[in-house]
């Protein structure tokens, strides 16, 4: 029988990433801290992706550079400026990172949760 929980195994490749959340990872609760960190990494490389100046015209109040509506107005499949792939693709992709901006990034950059499980 177990005496405790086993710890679990989890690879992170991204150098950034790992940097940022190992230590988080490693605690023993307050998981909703490695969600805010991570998505803030994500929102961070794709306003990299995009030139200052450019991201500026198409999304003029800085406040609106973030959550979904960075999302919504880089990757959307109709006219992205940011294109990964074919139009299948990039429709994907744009849903998926969609989802983690409404699903995981707002709740957890607007409140603290405490019951957010490590897995």
């Amino acid at each position: 029988m177990f005496e405790s929980a086993p710890t679990p195994v989890l690879m992170i490749y991204d150098e950034e990433l790992r940097q940022r959340t190992s230590d988080l990872l490693a605690a023993s609760g307050r998981y909703d801290r490695v969600l805010r960190e991570a998505t803030t990494v994500l929102e961070a490389r794709l306003r990299q992706k995009v030139p200052f100046d450019d991201l500026a015209k198409i999304i003029p109040n800085a406040a609106d550079q973030m959550e979904d509506n960075l999302v919504n107005k880089l990757l959307s499949p109709n006219n992205p400026i940011l294109v990964f792939g074919e139009r299948h693709e990039q429709t994907r992709l744009f849903r998926i990172l969609g989802g983690v901006m409404a699903y995981l990034r707002n709740p957890s950059h607007h409140s603290v949760d405490n019951n957010v499980e490590w897995s």
